[in-house]
């Protein structure tokens, strides 16, 4: 897990080295997570 913010940032920066200079695309999910769609009433 991740100390903080910055701690998470910096390992994802060092993840993502192997893709430096591609074409990448980075999807996250936001601090407190995505609404979810109930179609049951």
């Amino acid at each position: 897990m991740f100390e903080d913010r910055i701690d998470a940032g910096t390992q994802l920066a060092e993840k993502l080295q192997k893709f430096k200079g591609e074409k990448v695309v980075v999807m996250a999910v936001p601090r407190g997570g995505l609404p979810i769609f109930n179609s049951k009433p």
